[in-house]
Formats: structure tokens, C-alpha cells, sequence
């Protein structure tokens, strides 16, 4: 118990250190006075200094947490948690079905799978079993790790699945059918990338992912390492010739597209993050073009209900 104070205590001592450093560095941004940059050069993720460093912390953290005498039983407890064949089996209600992703000693890698609403309300599942990861990854000889599955309402018979190799925070996403439990033949496809998509409808995409970079070699990726660029891609046609719809600052952070689906219409619209709490909303028209809404940039868009947005407001 001593030993995990002590670490604790390190941590968190660890993270008052970055803070301060990284407020030393926003103070020098904005008032130009003089500080140490000497630690700037982990703002790049994926430089090889950066990844050098962050293995080495790694490396001396993980020595320090196993040889704890209680981490053998924690992770085994933890294991035991995870796994257990009793646990709640959560699920996401589309058209009737409740979709389910599982992982147990048997499926180490998971399954995705749906039953009737009826039936998982009875406790009687009978669950089908849409893709089975670990089937794919051996087919493909590839390391895969799901991360979900985006799919087209009303009805929810096409979906993008998301697949990381290893888990890693790059995916690629494949268009699948439920009706026929397989990846559509000439389907959308996105290379692996950091890459945010949703559907505008059945044949067009709204998708961000690292697009190169462009004649004048700027890239299309945000100093955060996201895309900052937001294209609109028809099926039929090739990724490359997507046309761009919004472009970002390379210093803001994210966008991502939002869709609501109710029996009275389907909204659309991207969000453009300026920094992890600073978001402006854009509703994507009839037409295609991006309309601005009057909303405060610390807000949320939260549904949409007989034709009006709901907002999570969080400054007047």
C-alpha cells in the first residue's frame, strides 16, 4: 500500500511538472515572455525523439508497476472482470435489433452481433453473428482490433467498419452488409489513417483523413496530428478525387461530422474543434454548401426533435 502512494505521489507530481511546463509555454505564446523551450520538441507526435522518450517512460513505469507483489492478482482479477460470461452485455438499439460487440476466452479478438429487441428484452438472445474478428484477422493475417461500426439509419443495412491494427488510434474502414454479412465488393474503402467519416447519405461520405499533402507541400494534417481537411466523397469515384468541403487552421484541433436521423427528416452537420472546447457547428444543406449556426463555441449538439436542434449549452 506504501509502495502505491508512493507511485501515486510520483504521478501525480509528474503531471503538476507538465502542466507547468506546458503553461510556461502558452504564457511564452502569449505575452512573448522568455521560457524554456527545451521540451518543445515532444509537441511531435510522431517525431523519433518524441517516441524514443515516451518507450523509455514506458519502460520504466511498467518495471515499477510489476514488480508490485499486487499486480500479479490485480490484473488477474481485472482479467476476470472483463471476461466473465455474466457480465452485461450491452447493446445499441437500430430498427428493431440490439447490436452487440463481445469478447470472451473464445472470441479473444470479438464478435459482432445483433438479436431482436424482443428477444433481449426476454433474456433469450439468440444472438447472429454478423463478423467475427478473429476469423477476419486470420483470413487477412492481420492484427486486428475493432473499433466500431458506423451505420446508415433509417434502415442500418450498410455499415463502416472500423478496424486498427493493434489498436493503435490510425484505422482503416470498409463498407459492410448487414443483409448479406459481408464486405460490399467496390464499397467505400478508407486507407489506414486518423480518420473521422460520416454518411451525408447512401452514396456520398463526409470524411477527414490525411489527404497528403498539397502542390504547395502543406500538409493536410493539424499539429495534433488529425486531419484539417473535410471532403466530400461519392461512391463510384476515387478517394483522391473527394472535393473539399471545410478547411481548418493547422492549429485547431479536430472535426467530425453528426448526423441525426428521425421519422421526420435526417439533419447533417460538421463539427469544427478550434481546441477541446471551443466548437463551431456547420449544417450541411440541401445543396451541399455549409451554413454556419449561431451558437457559442462552448456548446454541444445534442438531437434534433419535430425539427429543432437540441443544444447542450454551456456559456450563455
Amino acid at each position: 500500500m506504501t509502495k502505491f502512494f508512493r507511485l501515486t505521489a510520483v504521478a501525480c507530481a509528474a503531471v503538476f511538472m507538465l502542466s507547468a511546463a506546458f503553461v510556461s509555454y502558452s504564457s511564452a505564446e502569449n505575452f512573448g515572455e522568455k521560457y524554456d523551450h527545451s521540451l518543445l520538441w515532444l509537441e511531435k507526435v510522431n517525431g523519433k525523439r518524441a517516441l524514443k522518450w515516451v518507450r523509455k517512460q514506458n519502460q520504466q513505469t511498467l518495471r515499477e508497476l510489476t514488480a508490485d507483489p499486487l499486480y500479479t492478482r490485480f490484473k488477474k482479477q481485472a482479467y476476470a472482470i472483463l471476461t466473465a460470461p455474466n457480465r452485461i452485455t450491452y447493446g445499441t438499439l437500430r430498427s428493431g435489433y440490439v447490436y452487440n460487440f463481445w469478447r470472451d476466452k473464445d472470441h479473444v479478438r470479438g464478435i459482432w452481433r445483433r438479436t431482436t429487441v424482443a428477444r433481449y428484452k426476454a433474456g433469450h438472445y439468440k444472438w447472429e453473428v454478423l463478423l467475427d474478428i478473429d476469423a477476419l484477422a486470420k483470413k487477412q493475417g492481420k492484427n486486428w482490433v475493432y473499433k466500431g461500426a458506423d451505420c446508415l439509419a433509417p434502415d442500418y443495412n450498410r455499415c463502416l467498419i472500423s478496424l486498427s491494427p493493434g489498436g493503435t488510434d490510425a484505422t482503416t474502414y470498409r463498407e459492410f452488409d448487414i443483409t448479406t454479412k459481408s464486405f460490399v465488393k467496390g464499397g467505400f474503402q478508407v486507407p489506414l489513417s486518423k480518420t473521422d467519416l460520416g454518411w451525408q447519405d447512401k452514396n456520398t461520405l463526409l470524411i477527414a483523413t490525411n489527404w497528403g499533402p498539397d502542390k504547395h507541400g502543406v500538409s493536410a494534417m493539424n499539429t495534433s496530428g488529425y486531419s484539417r481537411i473535410v471532403k466530400r466523397w461519392h461512391r463510384g469515384t476515387k478517394l483522391r478525387d473527394a472535393t473539399t468541403v471545410l478547411t481548418m487552421r493547422p492549429t485547431e484541433t479536430f472535426s467530425f461530422s453528426q448526423i441525426f436521423t428521425r421519422p421526420e427528416g435526417r439533419a447533417v452537420f460538421i463539427g469544427r474543434g478550434h481546441d477541446f472546447y471551443h466548437i463551431s457547428y456547420y449544417l450541411v444543406a440541401k445543396t451541399g454548401d455549409l451554413k454556419p449556426l449561431p451558437l457559442p463555441e462552448m456548446s454541444n449538439l445534442e438531437g434534433l426533435f419535430r425539427g429543432q436542434i437540441l443544444v447542450n449549452l454551456k456559456q450563455d
